[in-house]
């Protein structure tokens, strides 16, 4: 896998490297804050279903 770090994949533009993880714990740390964040929802947490609005505009 080959990955250009110095072209922006959006822009084709360069950009800059401003900083480099290189420990394994802080990477660590970080992909699994990442992924928490990432995570669906749990399904008690989630807004029940109301009926439509009955009113004058409804």
């Amino acid at each position: 896998m080959h990955i250009d770090i110095e072209t922006c994949c959006d822009s084709d533009g360069a950009v800059a490297v401003i900083a480099c993880v290189k420990a394994p714990v802080v990477i660590h740390n970080i992909r699994t804050h990442l992924n928490e964040k990432a995570a669906p929802e749990p399904l008690g947490l989630l807004l029940s279903a109301r009926a439509p609005p009955s009113g004058p505009f409804g």
